[in-house]
């Protein structure tokens, strides 16, 4: 997708707020998760728990893939998540392996969290440009929220929206109003940030919010019809269209 909106600014819509999903915007957890993924199969290979890595992570996917659920998180696993790999493998549901995944699959994820730099010194500039910070995300609040402590940016968020606690998933209007009356602002001053077409950007636009795509790669497809009010391919181009 190219860029070709021409908005200067969010100072443009006298956006006062920002929203910002978590998942593959704030950080590229798909990277995280398949990592941490390949870690704890490795982990149960070497215990000889399971046969074949490859297979286990195939059913992984497929049942990673299947399952939804607004207190789900996909990120750092999920005993349903196992079950289901394990049924589709055929494998007896013993507490040895599903302990011996999950403890591994998270501490893997939480050892590369821990790497992510540089969303404090962006929070930090946005707060100075007088912009309120709000975070979209689905999964489970308690995760969220370490997530967020991790990357040290817990004290400058305004608003923490996950879809554990209204029980419905981010695309839900639900999450979006929740976040605008937390935020204290009106829906045409907020700028919804996200990497997903369908459920950042229609959700945004469905409830009156401004949008801005984070399209890394200039490939997002957009359904017909929707159109953000702004493209971006990293999150660095955030400063200079919140620059006044």
């Amino acid at each position: 997708m190219q860029k070709t909106l021409n908005h200067q600014g969010f100072s443009e819509f006298g956006i006062r707020a920002i929203i910002f999903g978590m998942g593959d915007t704030l950080v590229d957890v798909t990277q995280i998760r398949r990592a941490a993924c390949r870690r704890a199969a490795r982990t149960l290979a070497l215990q000889k728990l399971i046969k074949n890595e490859k297979t286990f992570l195939a059913a992984y996917a497929k049942a990673d893939g299947s399952i939804e659920a607004p207190n789900l998180n996909h990120l750092f696993s999920d005993l349903r998540i196992i079950r289901r790999t394990l049924n589709l493998l055929d494998v007896s549901p013993s507490p040895a392996i599903i302990g011996t995944y999950l403890n591994a699959h998270r501490r893997e994820v939480r050892r590369r969290l821990g790497l992510v730099r540089g969303l404090r010194p962006l929070f930090m500039f946005l707060r100075r440009q007088k912009l309120r910070i709000g975070v979209l995300s689905d999964g489970t609040t308690d995760e969220q929220l370490e997530q967020l402590e991790t990357f040290r940016v817990l004290d400058l968020v305004d608003s923490l929206i996950v879809s554990e606690d209204l029980n419905v998933e981010k695309h839900d209007s639900a999450m979006f109003l929740q976040s605008i009356r937390e935020l204290h602002v009106d829906a045409g001053n907020v700028v919804m940030v996200g990497d997903s077409p369908s459920r950042d950007i229609a959700g945004a636009k469905k409830n009156g919010i401004r949008t801005s795509l984070l399209d890394k790669t200039g490939t997002a497809k957009m359904p017909r019809g929707l159109k953000p009010d702004f493209i971006i391919s990293s999150l660095s181009e955030i400063k200079r269209l919140s620059s006044r």
